[in-house]
């Protein structure tokens, strides 16, 4: 059976992620966060900033298929929702949407590894772990697909 592009899209792969934020703070969708994020470490960012960076200079493209009326998050929101979310959970929600990827596109090498984004964290100082682990995609090669998770 051939894989239909609403299964490759993201809300169908991490609907089941649960939003840990408060819902009178929410200001900005969980999905459009994702998706900003996803789009933008895809394509080399590696912090916070560079990821609310590549959200404001492709406000334009993400509009034409993601509702944000607040704008696009600040480089804090992206650390606190990253912060707040169960990494396992998160990473289950990764790996089958890299492997839908991978039945209909299976000739992409897409290597998932964890990033420390430092001060990034509700962590006080001085913790050993005062950082935020983020799962990040590279597109490597066209060859296979491969996911893992490493420290």
């Amino acid at each position: 059976m051939a894989t239909t592009g609403a299964d490759l899209s993201l809300s169908t792969h991490f609907a089941a992620l649960k939003d840990p934020r408060v819902e009178r703070t929410k200001r900005h969708r969980l999905l459009d966060i994702l998706t900003i994020a996803l789009c933008a470490v895809i394509c080399g960012a590696d912090t916070w900033v560079e990821i609310e960076e590549f959200g404001k200079v492709r406000e334009a493209w993400l509009t034409t298929f993601l509702d944000v009326p607040a704008g696009i998050p600040s480089h804090d929101t992206f650390g606190r929702v990253f912060a707040q979310l169960d990494p396992e959970q998160f990473g289950r929600c990764c790996l089958r949407w890299t492997q839908a990827i991978q039945s209909v596109v299976p000739l992409v090498l897409a290597v998932w590894r964890i990033r420390s984004l430092r001060g990034a964290s509700p962590i006080p100082r001085g913790h050993r772990d005062h950082c935020v682990k983020l799962l990040c995609p590279r597109v490597v090669s066209r060859a296979l697909s491969l996911a893992f998770a490493g420290g």
